[in-house]
């Protein structure tokens, strides 16, 4: 346990900062849902009006788009991180993989199948409660299609983030801690994007925040297919907008990964 607790703590100016600034967004979180309930309902209407929908949903969808960058992240971080002993010798798990004549695209991609098919699981456990326990009802001319191409299209963009995260990782030799791009993008998603609470409820200086996250447009757009039945015509503008997102960050993510991983193999490893 004090082992643990020392590599966790060994790079304070990685992992404190973040977990105080983690604590304040969550009573922020709180307060703004109860703003919503005491005085500003009507934001819901919109969406059907029923907050328990919005809510569930949003837990749904967020955690379906912060995993996507969060898998990415943590399959490159143990690529070189990661050790494997074998009679007597000690690799690196990149190194592993390669001596095994295993791709690193495919060890990734194989997590990431992985954790997805995990949270599948979750994600119809929270609508199923919604549905049977709580008693939402979800709009008769739903439009799931639309809800499935938004979410696609923001899980590409968060795709794209994981990699801009784990090329971080790599150039800037962050060994422990807080990786801070992908942990300032999925904390802020967490309370401006639409989780809990519409977007329209904040500040202002929050809401330009919002609108330049792909999180607050995939929910956005899935919610009003689920929940207010918008059909795709209705919905373009925003599956453009996700569009761009996802061809940005996914080739930004995949240049800088090609870089870092470049400049990996020449440094012989991370330090």
């Amino acid at each position: 346990m004090k082992r643990n607790l020392w590599i966790q703590y060994a790079f304070i100016e990685w992992t404190l900062p973040f977990e105080v600034i983690n604590v304040l967004f969550g009573i922020a979180s709180w307060y703004f849902l109860l703003k919503m309930y005491r005085g500003t309902p009507a934001v819901l209407k919109v969406y059907g009006g029923d907050p328990i929908a919005y809510v569930i949903l949003g837990m749904a969808f967020h955690r379906f788009l912060v995993s996507a960058s969060g898998v990415i992240l943590s399959s490159i971080r143990s690529l070189i991180v990661g050790m494997y002993s074998s009679g007597g010798s000690r690799f690196s798990m990149f190194e592993y993989i390669r001596l095994a004549r295993i791709s690193a695209r495919a060890y990734v991609i194989a997590n990431f199948i992985q954790t997805y098919l995990q949270h599948i699981i979750i994600c119809t456990c929270y609508l199923l409660l919604g549905l049977f326990v709580f008693g939402i009802k979800f709009n008769p001319s739903a439009n799931y299609i639309g809800a499935v191409i938004a979410l696609m299209l923001g899980i590409m963009a968060c795709i794209g983030i994981g990699m801009i995260s784990a090329s971080i990782v790599i150039l800037v030799r962050i060994v422990y801690g807080v990786e801070p791009i992908s942990w300032s993008i999925n904390l802020l998603s967490s309370i401006v994007s639409g989780v809990y609470f519409p977007p329209e409820i904040l500040p202002s200086w929050l809401k330009v925040i919002a609108y330049y996250l792909p999180h607050t447009y995939a929910m956005n757009t899935a919610k009003l297919a689920i929940l207010a039945g918008y059909d795709n015509s209705q919905l373009l503008n925003n599956f453009i907008t996700l569009s761009i997102f996802a061809l940005l960050l996914l080739s930004t993510g995949i240049v800088l990964a090609y870089i870092s991983m470049k400049v990996y193999i020449k440094r012989g490893g991370l330090l």
